[in-house]
């Protein structure tokens, strides 16, 4: 084997290891989402308040945790975060069930003059006001 194809062969492995270690990492940013919500209107019909709990998933997501998002938007605006209101998510190692917040209208509740929202959770409660 001469010196010119041997450097060809190792070039051509190098870029063969390239590819599949950019493989492996485009699998691991590869991931979606599974699990429920549900949202409640405000007294004054305005905004909606979303609770949201899903957990993680692709070919090579390692996290197990659920996640709870919280967040409010403007009537009508599906998935389009009011700016006067803060849009969070965080796992929650209370809930297990990704379908957790699916049908839960009595997690979320508003007071009367639309200017705070109260979610409920287990062992936790948040408020988000104006």
């Amino acid at each position: 084997m001469s010196q010119i194809t041997k450097w060809k062969l190792i070039a051509i492995i190098g870029w063969l290891i390239a590819l599949v270690l950019v493989g492996i990492e485009g699998l691991r940013h590869m991931e979606s989402r599974t699990g429920g919500g549900s949202g409640v209107d405000s007294p004054n019909g305005a905004s909606t308040a979303w609770i949201n709990s899903y957990r993680k998933i692709g070919p090579l997501v390692q996290d197990t945790n659920v996640w709870i998002e919280v967040c409010i938007q403007p009537k009508g605006d599906s998935g389009v975060a009011d700016s006067e209101y803060l849009r969070f998510a965080c796992p929650d190692r209370d809930i297990e069930d990704d379908m957790y917040a699916r049908n839960r209208d009595d997690a979320i509740s508003w007071s009367s003059d639309s200017k705070t929202v109260r979610v409920v959770l287990p062992k936790k409660e948040v408020l988000i006001t104006r």
